[in-house]
C-alpha cells in the first residue's frame, strides 16, 4: 500500500474511532475545523497550503501525507506544491528535506491513484 496510503489509512481509523468514544468533542473539532477550512479572505486553496507549509516545517509525516492529498484535492499543481516545499526549504532550512522527500512521495502515489 505505501507508507502515505498507510498513515492517511491510521489517521481515518483513529478518527474513527474518537468519532465513536468521543462523538461530542469530534463534533465541535469538526465544527471548528470546516470553519477555518472554509472560503474567507484567504480561499480554501491557499489554507491549504499553509497547512503543508507548517506540516513540513513541522516535519510531521502524518500531517504531510494528509495535506499533500488535500491540496491535491483542493486543485493544486504539482509546481505549486514545489514551491510550497521550497518556501518550507527557505523558512526552515536543511531540516525541511527530508519532509520535502515525503511530499514527493505523497504527490506520486496520489496522483497515481487518481490517474
Amino acid at each position: 500500500m505505501g507508507r502515505v496510503a498507510e498513515m492517511l489509512e491510521d489517521i481515518n481509523k483513529t478518527r474513527e474511532t474518537l468519532r465513536r468514544e468521543y462523538s461530542q468533542q469530534m463534533e465541535a473539532w469538526k465544527a471548528f475545523t470546516d470553519q477555518v477550512r472554509a472560503e474567507g479572505a484567504l480561499s480554501k486553496k491557499v489554507k491549504g497550503f499553509i497547512a503543508l507549509a507548517l506540516a513540513i516545517a513541522r516535519g510531521c509525516d502524518s500531517c504531510i501525507a494528509y495535506h499533500t492529498n488535500a491540496a491535491l484535492e483542493l486543485g493544486a499543481t504539482r509546481e505549486e506544491i514545489l514551491e510550497i516545499c521550497l518556501v518550507s526549504l527557505y523558512m526552515c532550512g536543511a531540516p525541511a528535506t527530508p519532509p520535502t522527500g515525503l511530499v514527493l512521495e505523497a504527490m506520486e502515489k496520489f496522483q497515481a491513484q487518481e490517474a
